[in-house]
This record gives C-alpha cells, sequence and structure tokens, in this order.
C-alpha cells in the first residue's frame, strides 16, 4: 500500500472516530493522545484550516493551540469560545478570575478591532458587560485596565 492510501485511509478512520460513528481504533487507541489532536495534526500539517476548524471547534484546548493558523481564517469561533470562558470566569466570582476574564476580553478586543475590523462591536460587548454586571466592584476595576 502507498503512503497516499494509508494516509487516507486513517483520515476516514479518524473522522469517523471523531464524528462518534465510529468505536476507537485499538491501535489509535494505544498509540495517539487522541484522534481528535491526530486529525488537527494531520490538517494542520496539510494546511488544510477548513476541515483543522470543523475538527477542533468544540476543543479549547486545541483552539489555543492552532490560534496563530486559524484565528485570522475563523475568527467567529474564537470569539463564541472567548466569551464563554469570560461568562464562566464572571460567573465564579473572584478578581482572580475577572483577571483571567480580563485576559480572554483582551484577545476578544484584537478579534474585533484588527482582524475583523468592527471596533464598534467591541465597545458595545465591553459596554454591556459593564452595565450587566455593575455590583462586581472588583471585576469593574479589573476593566479598567482593558
Amino acid at each position: 500500500m502507498d503512503l497516499s492510501k494509508f494516509q487516507k485511509r486513517i483520515i476516514q478512520r479518524l473522522k469517523k472516530t471523531c464524528q462518534g460513528n465510529q468505536p476507537a481504533d485499538p491501535w489509535l487507541a494505544r498509540n495517539v493522545i487522541s484522534d481528535t489532536q491526530t486529525l488537527a495534526e494531520i490538517y494542520a500539517y496539510e494546511d488544510d484550516r477548513d476541515n483543522l476548524v470543523k475538527v477542533i471547534s468544540e476543543d479549547f484546548a486545541l483552539l489555543a493551540r492552532y490560534e496563530s493558523k486559524l484565528l485570522v481564517h475563523s475568527p467567529d469561533i474564537y470569539l463564541g469560545q472567548y466569551a464563554n470562558v469570560v461568562n464562566r470566569m464572571i460567573e465564579k466570582r473572584g478578581r482572580e478570575n475577572y483577571r483571567t476574564a480580563v485576559g480572554y476580553l483582551k484577545k476578544i478586543k484584537y478579534i474585533h478591532q484588527t482582524v475583523l475590523n468592527t471596533p464598534h462591536k467591541w465597545e458595545k460587548y465591553v459596554e454591556n458587560l459593564r452595565e450587566n454586571n455593575k455590583t462586581l466592584r472588583a471585576l469593574q476595576e479589573e476593566l479598567k485596565r482593558l
């Protein structure tokens, strides 16, 4: 079997496993960190950004890993994921969680202002965040760092 046929076969197996259509291949389970990660590595190597995004869109750790490659290609996915993290950190309460949230807010700001060129959406987003969390003094203080 030549390498390209083998590669296509492995990719098809990984796709089926990642989509939940097939149980994990025992050999892959023993020898690979995760099917999703392996498939992501293949797509990244091939510079197939569309399929890479499809595979990792729900995996925050992999999104972070491929951010430099995918942020400009798929900013909406990153905006959604970062907004979810911000909301979770605010819900947890506490200054350290607010600082973490502000770190992700800076990424959201970068996406809106630089990647998408929509600074007005950023302003509206952060304005709503401040308005909806008026009673959280520590959060308000951390938001001043933006």
